[in-house]
């Protein structure tokens, strides 16, 4: 045999050879780039993105909440580079079949929840996504058995920070252990009232809104069963506080922000100032004062309730932390739109029915 012939044979061996060897090494090498892609995505909270590699191609797949999100994604994808690569780190090709949620911004971003007696609860408000709704509801279905009413939990951008899951369940948790109550949460505000049966249950709920996630502030009315009757004063000296705080209050309003239960303005706080003088004044001192919030009829039931409350809880955290009024003698109470004084068809009217009233008890 010629020594050319001998050359064709060791050529065709090694052809036949590599064509074992090269969609091995091929396969090996698009595996690896395909894991590489995947641990990067990972690692950049897209752990919902799902590659699939065929040949040089990083097929993408899943959902994420925008379009600026998928982008990302697909520029994240196409910049890894192959770890496991001897030569060219990045000869792939990415296909983007990534779905994206429109979601919508919602402010304020709140979440209510209302117990009633029977043990039933319904719920509502804003959440950041799909798994975290159906964990809320999770959890809301432990703690309250076949009586959860999703009444309109949605999803929507806004939230405060990634806590916000983790303060719902919160107060899912203390809702849970009283008799009747309700929570509401807007933005990184919360507050949480109802009836507990003791006061270990009442100091159980005070702890954990006292604890909440950094960023987020929270305050609390639970009542308990008074253990003793205390003997009223005579009916003169309520008529007189009452009197004087409504004197003192004339048409002056104590005003919020918009949509919040923030105090703003000078002229606010120095009328809470000149009542909680005249709470602590002789006349009054003995008496108990509620503090009821009102709204006009703007926006749901739900959400104008859970405003009213509050906005009086406010009143009352400032009164007992800024003028030394004892807790144990003010409470908070909303009564949203139900008690209108003024016609809610005109600017003039819902303005008179957006206050906050001090009705003083024996």
């Amino acid at each position: 045999m010629g020594n050319w012939m001998k050359g064709i044979l060791i050529l065709a061996v090694l052809a036949f050879i590599a064509s074992f060897i090269w969609p091995f090494n091929a396969n090996k090498r698009s595996a690896a780039m395909g894991e590489d892609i995947q641990n990067t995505l990972n690692a950049n909270g897209f752990e919902n993105v799902i590659v699939s590699m065929k040949g040089n191609v990083a097929r993408l797949t899943g959902t994420v909440p925008n379009e600026a999100a998928a982008k990302t994604a697909t520029d994240l994808a196409a910049n890894t580079k192959c770890k496991a690569c001897t030569k060219k780190k990045t000869w792939h090709k990415v296909a983007s079949d990534i779905d994206y949620e429109s979601v919508s911004t919602a402010s304020p971003y709140i979440f209510n929840a209302v117990k009633s007696a029977d043990g039933s609860i319904v719920l509502d408000g804003y959440v950041r996504n799909e798994a975290e709704k159906a964990r809320v509801l999770l959890e809301a279905e432990n703690l309250f058995p076949g009586k959860v009413s999703d009444r309109t939990i949605k999803i929507a951008a806004g939230e405060p920070n990634a806590d916000w899951g983790d303060v719902i369940s919160r107060h899912l948790n203390g809702v849970s252990i009283l008799d009747r109550g309700r929570f509401n949460i807007e933005g990184n505000q919360s507050f949480i009232s109802g009836q507990a049966a003791d006061a270990g249950v009442k100091s159980r709920i005070d702890a954990a809104v006292a604890s909440l996630p950094s960023g987020y502030e929270g305050q609390s009315n639970v009542t308990v069963p008074e253990a003793e009757v205390v003997a009223a004063p005579a009916a003169e000296a309520q008529a007189t506080c009452q009197a004087m705080i409504d004197e003192l209050k004339g048409a002056n309003k104590i005003n919020f922000e918009s949509n919040k239960a923030g105090i703003k303005g000078e002229a606010s706080f120095n009328l809470l100032n000149r009542l909680g003088a005249a709470a602590k004044a002789e006349q009054c001192s003995s008496l108990r004062i509620n503090v009821v919030g009102h709204t006009d009829s703007g926006g749901s039931d739900e959400y104008n309730q859970g405003l009213s409350e509050r906005r009086a809880a406010s009143v009352v955290a400032y009164l007992v932390q800024e003028q030394n009024i004892d807790i144990a003698r003010i409470s908070a109470e909303g009564r949203g739109e139900t008690s209108p004084i003024a016609d809610n068809a005109t600017p003039e009217g819902r303005a008179a029915n957006r206050r906050i009233e001090f009705i003083v008890t024996q």
